[in-house]
């Protein structure tokens, strides 16, 4: 039996994103960097004959990574609904060289820090938390805020019925969040990467 509008419209949830933001990165680029040392390590302990150093360097990267549990922060975005993603465009239009220069369709020093505020869900930010947030954070950390709001407000929810569905939709969202200029149709408009921030096009 067909569900009615009213049953669906209760049913309904708005699409949520989650992003996780490490505060501290030193740890993260420490890491790293214990990670190229202990493969380098690996390799020399099966090929030599001395005491294994490998086993010393991956028990300090698991250490550091419980470390780093303490270090993340996770952000979740709602779906604000069309329109009032839309009034948010329209509040924040581009300067004419931006529209004309880099084709942005918003002002992203005013839009970005004011989408990030509305779809976020938890922790709830205000409009001056945001903005300090844009000001005062690298553009990896803002950008990844962004991409996840504007996830939440722009991509239609799916079911990935087999592992290749999962990757598919895996890639989907690793193009939203590179640096170059990509294509992601939506119901009603396409978005555009164009300088490390996307725009909105109508369709034609």
């Amino acid at each position: 039996m067909s569900k009615s509008f009213e049953e669906i419209r209760r049913l309904k949830k708005p699409n949520e994103v989650t992003v996780e933001i490490v505060l501290d990165p030193e740890t993260s680029r420490v890491i790293d960097e214990l990670e190229r040392r202990y493969e380098r390590e690996k390799r020399l302990d099966e090929r030599q004959n001395r005491a294994q150093l490998a086993p010393n360097i991956l028990k300090e990267i698991e250490n550091l990574r419980e470390q780093m549990e303490d270090d993340k922060v996770t952000f979740s975005f709602r779906d604000p609904g069309r329109q009032k993603f839309d009034a948010l465009v329209d509040a924040f239009p581009p300067s004419e060289q931006d529209r004309k220069e880099n084709q942005f369709q918003w002002d992203p020093d005013g839009f970005v820090p004011a989408l990030i505020a509305l779809a976020a869900l938890d922790p709830k930010l205000s409009d001056v938390e945001a903005k300090e947030i844009y000001d005062e954070w690298g553009r990896g950390d803002v950008e990844a805020l962004f991409n996840a709001a504007l996830q939440a407000s722009l991509e239609q929810a799916s079911i990935p019925f087999t592992k290749r569905d999962t990757e598919a939709i895996l890639a989907s969202v690793q193009n939203l969040i590179t640096p170059q200029k990509e294509e992601s149709p939506t119901d009603s408009s396409q978005a555009v990467r164009i300088s490390g921030w996307l725009r909105i096009e109508p369709r034609s």
